[in-house]
């Protein structure tokens, strides 16, 4: 079994110090998003509350963000060609916030050090945990 002094040397476990420091922050910054970012809040109510929890469990599969802004894009453009303008608006609104969490992410690399591209993906994943957590306290469906 490692010493204690090698746990707390670990990366992981600098980042996950980092993430928790920071929760409330992360948790704050998507709740405010979710109530005044006009595409997220026009959006809510006509995202199902099966596709918040796609977003969620996609997030949290995802290596790292880059390939996470391609599935959203894709959503947002699939959207926007069936013509539902309050969707698309809606995932096109996501990853702009996503690019907002990834400032995050260079946050917790200037305390931590390097990151990996899933340790980012990680802070990102915290973030849209709380981004899809409140929208769907404010979802109709």
């Amino acid at each position: 079994m490692p010493s204690p002094t090698a746990l707390q040397a670990s990366p992981d476990a600098t980042l996950d110090s980092w993430l928790t420091r920071t929760d409330w922050t992360l948790h704050k910054e998507a709740s405010d998003a979710v109530e005044t970012v006009e595409a997220l809040r026009e959006g809510v109510p006509v995202v199902s509350r099966s596709q918040l929890q796609a977003i969620k469990n996609t997030a949290s599969l995802c290596g790292n963000p880059k390939t996470f802004r391609r599935f959203l894009k894709k959503r947002k453009q699939r959207r926007a060609r069936d013509d539902k303008k309050k969707k698309a608006a809606f995932w096109g609104g996501l990853m702009k916030q996503i690019k907002e969490a990834e400032k995050h992410a260079k946050a917790a690399e200037s305390e931590v050090g390097t990151l990996s591209a899933s340790d980012k993906m990680r802070v990102v994943a915290s973030y849209v945990d709380h981004l899809v957590a409140h929208c769907q306290l404010r979802s109709k469906n």
